[in-house]
C-alpha cells in the first residue's frame, strides 16, 4: 500500500504503534494530517518529530490538538515564527493558532525537518478537552 495523502483523527495510540502504521504505508507519503490524537506517553513527541525528519519526506503537514501523555501542544510561538516574526513581537493570529500548525513546502524548505529544527518554540498546556 502507498498513500499519498492521510489524514488521522480521534485516534488514542502510543507512538511506537503510529510509526509502525507509518511505515506500512510507504514512501510515497507527501500530505500528513493528525488530526486530535492523544499519544499515551508524554516523550513521544520527540520521537515523532525525529521520524519526520528522518524517515518522511513531507510536502504537507497538519497538527491539531495534539496530546502527549495528559499535555496538549501549543504552537503560538511556532506560528509566529512562521508569519515571520523573529523578534517574539506578537503578532496576530487566530484563536486555534495555538493548537493548529500547518505547514507546507511554500512556507518552508523542508517541512519534515521543521519540527526538530524548531522544537524549542512548541509549549505545552493542559491536554485539549476531547468528547468521546
Amino acid at each position: 500500500m502507498h498513500l499519498r495523502k492521510l489524514k488521522l483523527s480521534n485516534v488514542v495510540t502510543r507512538y511506537k504503534y503510529l510509526k509502525l502504521f507509518l511505515d506500512s504505508c510507504g514512501y510515497l507519503l507527501s500530505d500528513l494530517t493528525l488530526d486530535r490524537v492523544d499519544f499515551t506517553r508524554s516523550e513521544d513527541h520527540v520521537a515523532l518529530y525525529t521520524y519526520f525528519s528522518e524517515e518522511l519526506d513531507l510536502k504537507t503537514c497538519v497538527l491539531r490538538e495534539l496530546n502527549f501523555g495528559g499535555k496538549g501542544l501549543l504552537f503560538g510561538r511556532l506560528n509566529q515564527l512562521l508569519a515571520g516574526d523573529d523578534e517574539n513581537r506578537n503578532v496576530a493570529l487566530s484563536p486555534q493558532s495555538e493548537g493548529e500548525l500547518v505547514l507546507s513546502g511554500e512556507q518552508v524548505d523542508d517541512v519534515s525537518s521543521f519540527l526538530i529544527d524548531d522544537m524549542d518554540y512548541i509549549d505545552f498546556r493542559a491536554a485539549w478537552p476531547r468528547v468521546r
